[in-house]
Order: structure tokens, then C-alpha cells, then sequence
């Protein structure tokens, strides 16, 4: 299961998930396997570290994105609806690239703002957890 689930305010997303933001959850990528049949067209928007995007073909809806951070650090980026209704899905923990927000969102959770602030609210406890294995 993931780990987090935020909400992103960036301009990519807000384009990618056709909204104000997009709701998703954060794995290990070593722990997702995406259907070898499945047709996901997959596309980066920015560089150098960028998020690989991956939309279906057919719905032309966010289906699973994928970013390299360091060699053997690789993360997956899974749109919440993909899991709505099962039992483990991980609460909103926070807003980030609030800065970009296309609407001020009225909720408890904590609002990051700054690329750095942003980057390291969504990555940091990955960096963290494999500190020791890089």
C-alpha cells in the first residue's frame, strides 16, 4: 500500500488531472506492478528530475507516474480514485506547490509552499528511509 497521500497544487498536475489539484499516493515503485496490457501513455513535462506521467490512452485519465530520484531510488505516484473504496488508503496528509493553487482550499492540513519546501515535504521521508541503502 502507499505511504502518502497529498494533495499537488503545480501547474503539471493541475493540467494532468484537468482540476485545481490532483489527489495522489506515494509508493516504492519496486512494490507496484502496472498491467504489461494496460495502455498508459507516459510523458514528462519539465526536466531534469521530472516526474514520468502516465495517462491511459483510452480515458485520458491520470493512471500512474513514476520518478527516478537517485539509481535505486525509484518512487510511484498513484492517483487516489484508482484505490477509492479500499480499506487502507492512506488519509490526505498535506497541500503542496500550495503557492500554485488555482483556489484557497478551507481544511486542516498543513499547506506547503516554495519548490524546495514542496519537494522535500513530498520526498524527504523516502530520502530518509533510504539514507542508509544508497
Amino acid at each position: 500500500m502507499p505511504t502518502q497521500r497529498m494533495y499537488c497544487h503545480c501547474s503539471i498536475c493541475q493540467l494532468v488531472y484537468d482540476g485545481p489539484y490532483s489527489d495522489f499516493m506515494l509508493a516504492n515503485a519496486k512494490t507496484v506492478s502496472v498491467n504489461p496490457v494496460s495502455k498508459i501513455h507516459y510523458n514528462r513535462y519539465k526536466k531534469p528530475l521530472a516526474l514520468d506521467r502516465g495517462v491511459c490512452t483510452e480515458c485520458q485519465k491520470p493512471a500512474m507516474g513514476f520518478l527516478q530520484i537517485v539509481p535505486g531510488v525509484r518512487l510511484a505516484f498513484i492517483p487516489a480514485y484508482t484505490l477509492n473504496g479500499h480499506k487502507d488508503i492512506p488519509e490526505p496528509s498535506r497541500h503542496i506547490w500550495y503557492h500554485s493553487r488555482a483556489a484557497d482550499i478551507e481544511d486542516d492540513l498543513p499547506k506547503i509552499e516554495g519548490k524546495m519546501r514542496s519537494n522535500m515535504a513530498c520526498l524527504g521521508p523516502f530520502y530518509k528511509g533510504f539514507r542508509g541503502k544508497l
